[in-house]
């Protein structure tokens, strides 16, 4: 069986760290040798918690034959092993050039998860041949319809809950988001909106394509019984407890101007909930018609609101408020067609485990060892 040193980010609530405590796991138990690289990265918390196993794998010896990194492209200069792959994802429809460069320089082999990013690989030069396409995936034993407990909410129980689950990053579409509530239902309504962040951009130390105030997100309403339709939470949540989130809302929303793949889109769907996203991006794999309300777009020049940016080509998707209205009501109103459309989305992605990506990632390493 393969060996390979397995470098990145672990110790952090971010998606890239989340797919690596998945693949490392499921790589494991297919009976890979592993040995974990460990190190920090955005989010890094010395706390967080992180499977014991995975820390166990951090004593054994480097293996000579395979590099295999989900890691920030610049730091493919510390992979040294006979060969080299890359896992990597991006949001827009190229990828920054310096990150192009290193993958053409160090990698054999670039694993991304969707068709979106095979393409936007493509266009940003990458041959072909060196990329292969490897889904990401949810864990069937805890993201299910039974996941947690839906009388556990935020604010009220007896209001429609709409949840979405992002960084508190431009690209995520949250503006958009909360015009579009606002727009939509009135404070008499019984609807409310949650938006579940794991931090709050620093005010002096803000990066550009982070939200500038996360105050502005949640306007004053008018005090009484019908105030706090809105809430917005900051805070880092261990993973065993994203699907009780998921459970806790009525639909789940992800108005992205991009998305490399859309973990949380998949985990919202494996627990039975009725998805609107935009219909643009590498969720586009298992999102349809079908299975997903899909909110229209524009396209727009990615520039600042995408993290790394340095192509003047690159460009997102822009959810348009209106379809997001249109879109919102339509599943507040057709109970029983959102039902339906969430159970379409359960036979859809029954294929999407963390086993099966493990064993397509090593089948595309074997083929060039």
């Amino acid at each position: 069986m393969l060996w390979v040193n397995y470098h990145g980010l672990f110790g952090s609530p971010m998606s890239w760290a989340h797919v690596n405590r998945e693949m490392v796991l499921a790589l494991d138990r297919l009976g890979c040798r592993v040995t974990v690289m460990a190190y920090r990265g955005f989010g890094y918390d010395p706390d967080f918690p992180v499977d014991d196993r995975i820390t166990s794998l951090r004593s054994g010896p480097r293996s000579p034959e395979w590099d295999l990194a989900f890691e920030y492209p610049l730091n493919y200069t510390r992979l040294r092993s006979k060969r080299k792959a890359g896992l990597l994802v991006y949001e827009t429809t190229e990828f920054p050039p310096h990150w192009a460069r290193a993958v053409r320089e160090h990698l054999d082999l670039l694993v991304v998860p969707s068709t979106f990013c095979l393409r936007a690989a493509v266009r940003s030069g990458i041959p072909v041949d060196r990329i292969v396409r490897v889904p990401y995936a949810y864990d069937p034993c805890r993201f299910a319809p039974c996941a947690g407990s839906p009388e556990e909410r935020y604010g009220p129980s007896d209001r429609f809950t709409f949840l979405c689950l992002a960084m508190p990053h431009l690209r995520k579409g949250l503006r958009e988001l909360i015009q579009a509530f606002q727009e939509e239902f009135d404070p008499e309504e019984p609807v409310q909106l949650t938006l579940k962040l794991p931090y709050r951009p620093p005010r002096r130390r803000r990066r550009p394509w982070e939200l500038e105030d996360l105050e502005t997100l949640n306007p004053r309403e008018k005090p009484g019984p019908t105030a706090r339709r809105i809430h917005v939470i900051c805070r880092s949540e261990p993973p065993d407890r994203i699907p009780a989130l998921l459970a806790r809302c009525d639909a789940y929303i992800q108005p992205s101007y991009g998305e490399g793949f859309g973990l949380a889109i998949l985990e919202a769907k494996a627990v039975g909930k009725p998805t609107i996203v935009t219909g643009w991006g590498g969720h586009m794999d298992f999102c349809t018609d079908a299975n997903s309300y899909l909110a229209d777009y524009e396209m727009i020049p990615a520039a600042e609101t995408q993290y790394d940016n340095g192509s003047p080509s690159a460009q997102c998707a822009r959810p348009l408020v209106p379809s997001l209205r249109r879109q919102m009501r339509r599943v507040f109103r057709n109970p029983e067609e959102a039902r339906t459309k969430a159970a379409r989305s359960l036979e859809d992605i029954r294929g999407f485990t963390w086993d099966s990506a493990a064993r397509q990632l090593l089948k595309a390493l074997q083929e060039r060892t």
